[in-house]
């Protein structure tokens, strides 16, 4: 029988991702007192989220977000409340989210362990430049959530179906030069401790073989972590041998083995085979 998307709202238990304990630069605070007195000339609510310092306001029922960092230019993050995914078919809900992407430009959607992540990053050299577009922002959000929606509830998804493996969850951990684990997979994971960010890929597997897995890494300016060796437009590659069934692999790390490597933030993981994005994983680095 055919399971559609359930749609639970998330609101109180659907944190903003952008930021973590943040604290705000003067022209970080300027940037979103702006945003903020703009939010309220339009009509909208908006109150400060404390703990993030992100700029929180409902429309139509609808939690939303925007946080800020940095500056010269400005990093946004806009977001909206996402869907729960709680008993829907995992492999689905990542082909709707791969179709998202595709379809839609600026906006991302994320399928990260049980809800559909929906958000815009943009770069802006102003407060003025993001209010000049901040309804076809508004817009595409939800487009975007719409659009999950009905590719998962109408779409088969082919694609999916015809990968010799799908990515069920991912853990990460935290590993020296030599791959031995200083911070076991799944745990809080310390500024302090940090050396290798080391993914560990619970899978299905269809058909035995070997396969080269794509990784990008987001760092917690939300930029693409690359190196000299870095194959263009990925943080680097592994190759996997899987055997069939349910199995659990370990990707090798990516960061120094220096201790302390990595600061405090939000983190994220892509992973990609054959030109196709097949899982994602957000992390914080307390």
């Amino acid at each position: 029988m055919k399971r559609n998307l359930i749609l639970t709202l998330i609101v109180a238990l659907f944190a903003p991702l952008a930021l973590h304990a943040v604290t705000l630069t003067a022209s970080e605070k300027s940037f979103r007192s702006n945003i903020f007195n703009f939010l309220k000339e339009e009509g909208f609510s908006p109150t400060i989220n404390d703990e993030d310092n992100s700029i929180e306001f409902k429309k139509e029922g609808a939690l939303h977000w925007i946080a800020v960092r940095d500056e010269s230019p400005f990093y946004v993050e806009f977001c909206r409340y996402g869907l729960s995914t709680e008993d829907a078919d995992e492999a689905k809900v990542l082909y709707a989210c791969n179709e998202v992407n595709k379809r839609l430009k600026c906006v991302k959607a994320y399928n990260n362990s049980g809800f559909v992540n929906i958000r815009i990053e943009l770069y802006t050299h102003s407060a003025e430049e993001f209010r000049y577009s901040f309804y076809k922002y508004l817009s595409n959000l939800e487009k975007a959530r719409t659009l999950a929606i009905d590719v998962y509830n109408n779409d088969d998804g082919p694609a999916v179906s015809n990968k010799p493996f799908t990515i069920n969850s991912v853990d990460v951990g935290i590993t020296d030069k030599d791959n031995a684990v200083i911070v076991s997979y799944g745990s809080s994971l310390y500024s302090y401790q940090t050396r290798y960010l080391a993914p560990r890929l619970n899978v299905n597997v269809k058909k035995a073989g070997t396969y080269e897995i794509y990784v990008k890494m987001y760092d917690a300016s939300g930029s693409l972590s690359t190196g000299t060796n870095s194959p263009s437009g990925y943080s680097y590659k592994h190759s996997v041998s899987m055997s069939t069934g349910s199995q659990t692999y370990n990707i090798s790390g990516w960061g120094s083995n220096t201790a302390g490597h990595w600061k405090a933030g939000n983190y994220r993981f892509e992973f990609y085979y054959d030109g196709e994005l097949i899982g994602q994983k957000s992390f914080t680095i307390y």
